[in-house]
């Protein structure tokens, strides 16, 4: 009987969130929350090229309505920018300079910050994909990267890292419930 009334609790549970998530990410909702995204693009590509690209891309995000909060070429740069001045997401190659390179330093944004990284890189070989892998991206975008990739790219990445810390916080309440019953 006491597991029938848990099971009851945890399936009303489930669909209020289901009934409040629906009603709460409105496409008015969902655009007001973009628009107060910051993100932190982390690009580094040998020689001028960097300049360009950097220009390009922070354009792109601008025209988009996100705000870029830095810029970074080493990751220890980067770790650095992102302690001062949190990013909700962060836009990195996979070649940076200094001792970590792209993939040791999304594990540190990771780890450290619990921000989702989109990888936007030249870089696709089978090596560098096996490591890019392991520390679970929200993204893999290959430059010359298309830009309705990138802006598809970020409102997936952006929503659904949303929605995981949501189900985090109803998990953890859920939890307290059950242990106070």
């Amino acid at each position: 009987l006491v597991l029938f009334g848990l099971s009851m609790v945890v399936n009303v549970l489930g669909f209020a969130f289901q009934f409040v998530m629906a009603r709460l990410l409105t496409p008015a909702a969902w655009a007001e929350m973009v628009a107060a995204v910051s993100l932190l693009a982390l690009l580094s590509v040998p020689g001028t090229a960097l300049n360009s690209l950097v220009i390009k891309v922070s354009g792109d995000l601008y025209d988009w309505g996100y705000k870029v909060s830095g810029q970074a070429s080493s990751g220890e740069q980067a770790l650095l920018n992102i302690s001062k001045n949190k990013s909700d997401l962060v836009l990195m190659d996979i070649m940076l300079k200094g001792k970590m390179d792209g993939v040791e330093t999304a594990k540190q944004v990771s780890s450290l910050y619990g921000i989702p990284v989109v990888f936007l890189t030249a870089y696709s070989d089978s090596e560098t994909l096996k490591r890019a892998k392991l520390v679970e991206p929200f993204g893999y975008l290959i430059k010359p990267y298309k830009v309705r990739e990138l802006h598809t790219t970020l409102e997936i990445t952006l929503y659904k890292h949303r929605m995981e810390k949501i189900i985090k916080e109803n998990e953890r309440r859920l939890d307290t419930l059950l242990r106070s019953i």
